[in-house]
């Protein structure tokens, strides 16, 4: 899309602040607030909306379908059904990030703001099936076929893994599948999926995707002083080559 609207994406573990930081932002007629998982809205849409959005994400985002399928075997997925099906519906996330561009355009709004994406997703997916970490080549390729052509940045926001289980243990309407769990649990199981993130980041700066890491730890002013520093000295031309 020829769109001067940016796309912010926040990345993290779960616990180290996205929701947060993104609910602590000053209201903002330029910005819309936004979840790639709003409600989990394939459960929201109807029959004929679902067959709508398939149609428009086969038509349009053909290659990153015919991707998502090969990263399910090249990634040892498979042996996830479940992995598998949210797998394959990375694509008609793709086609409502388009959909949002496009209503962001006729809002008048330069940027849009999400506390989740297709990148926090795709680790969620690489967790969740306890497959070998895969090589940021890789990596590269899949979410090159994501975000081709849209004017996106990462925040990262760098959290530990005990803090990040800490905080998971504190919350009360969290909707993770680490929510309610307990804390030592979530904390050694974060703690060896660490090394996803280094190498989902190595991923995107490999693609030239601009990347802003937040460090979570700090008190939550800070943090939303420099979230806010970010956003507005933020460039729009980090998209991948479509």
């Amino acid at each position: 899309m020829n769109a001067v609207v940016r796309i912010i994406e926040c990345f993290g573990l779960p616990g180290s602040g996205k929701t947060t930081f993104c609910n602590g932002l000053s209201p903002c007629s330029l910005i819309i607030r936004a979840s790639a998982l709003d409600s989990y809205i394939w459960q929201e849409l109807s029959f004929l909306q679902k067959a709508s959005l398939c149609a428009e994400t086969v038509r349009l985002y053909f290659s990153t379908c015919l991707m998502t399928a090969r990263a399910v075997i090249e990634l040892g997925l498979w042996r996830s059904p479940r992995v598998v099906g949210r797998t394959l519906q990375l694509p008609l996330q793709r086609c409502w990030f388009h959909r949002r561009l496009a209503a962001a355009l006729r809002d008048g709004a330069d940027t849009i703001i999400f506390d989740q994406g297709m990148m926090q997703i795709l680790w969620s997916l690489l967790d969740d099936a306890r497959v070998p970490p895969p090589s940021p080549a890789k990596l590269s390729t899949i979410i090159h076929s994501l975000y081709a052509g849209m004017p996106v940045m990462f925040f990262f926001f760098d959290l530990d893994a005990r803090e990040a289980a800490q905080r998971i243990s504190k919350r009360r309407d969290g909707l993770s599948r680490f929510d309610g769990r307990a804390e030592e649990a979530n904390a050694m199981h974060l703690a060896q999926s660490e090394s996803l993130m280094p190498r989902l980041l190595k991923a995107a700066t490999d693609l030239h995707i601009p990347v802003g890491t937040i460090l979570a730890k700090q008190a939550p002013c800070l943090v939303q002083r420099e979230g806010a520093s970010m956003i507005r000295s933020m460039r729009v031309d980090g998209a991948p080559e479509p």
